[in-house]
């Protein structure tokens, strides 16, 4: 059985469609002649550029996108059926923010939030049911990533709250902004796309020493059920001399 496994692999056939000064574009059949992947590698021999994965009835098994040899931005996964699988979001080749998972009908399924620590550090899931209602919450709506909760006077804060949800649902927020004897609420915060998720994108060049805390507050309506959810989350920041 081993034998013939490696067997397999050698047959399989490379070529090279197309070539420019940066990249070449290859394609690999299979010991029967079905085309089995079509990638872009760049000079330094690495994947660079889109990468499709095809079924032995020809049609795409995934479509990946690649930066320098790393997985990057969305990659999509599809059922031998044509209909879509999964959109699973990459950053430097690792897995981060929303991930959208779909049943073989083509529903959406669930969707989790993987963390910036690692592939498997799933914080939260939402899954659905097929008429796009929600089925079960496991954990948070949103998340933020952030640097330290710890500046010095002067230096400027950087934190991005990201939001779990389908485009179906319908998003309005705050942005909040606390310390002792001070309150501000900034309303109506724009959900931009920040690494093919939705996010906002807070920074403030903090020039009082003091603790503050710095919220993000989330109201989701399901258009599809007429239902809303809520979220929120706070992250202490301390400024420092």
């Amino acid at each position: 059985m081993l034998y013939s496994c490696n067997e397999q692999i050698k047959q399989d056939k490379e070529s090279v469609i197309r070539e420019d000064a940066d990249h070449e574009i290859k394609e690999v059949f299979d010991n029967k002649g079905n085309l089995t992947n079509r990638y872009q590698i760049n000079h330094e021999g690495k994947e660079d550029g889109y990468s499709f994965e095809f079924f032995k009835n020809k049609k795409i098994k995934s479509i990946s996108y690649y930066r320098n040899g790393l997985l990057d931005s969305v990659q999509t996964w599809f059922y031998p059926s044509g209909l879509k699988q999964a959109d699973i979001y990459r950053l430097n080749g690792k897995k981060f923010g929303s991930q959208n998972m779909y049943d073989s009908a083509g529903n959406l399924e669930a969707i989790y939030f993987v963390g910036s620590a690692c592939d498997s550090c799933i914080t939260s899931i939402l899954y659905f049911n097929p008429d796009g209602s929600v089925k079960q919450r496991d954990g948070g709506i949103v998340h933020c990533i952030y640097e330290s909760e710890k500046i010095r006077i002067g230096d400027t804060a950087k934190m991005i709250f990201y939001v779990m949800g389908p485009d179906f649902f319908k998003f309005s927020s705050s942005l909040v902004e606390k310390k002792v004897g001070d309150y501000v609420k900034r309303d109506s915060c724009d959900l931009r796309i920040l690494n093919n998720n939705k996010g906002y994108l807070f920074t403030k060049k903090f020039d009082k020493v003091g603790e503050y805390k710095i919220g993000f507050v989330i109201n989701i309506l399901n258009n599809r059920t007429n239902r809303s959810l809520s979220d929120s989350i706070f992250i202490p920041v301390n400024v420092i001399k």
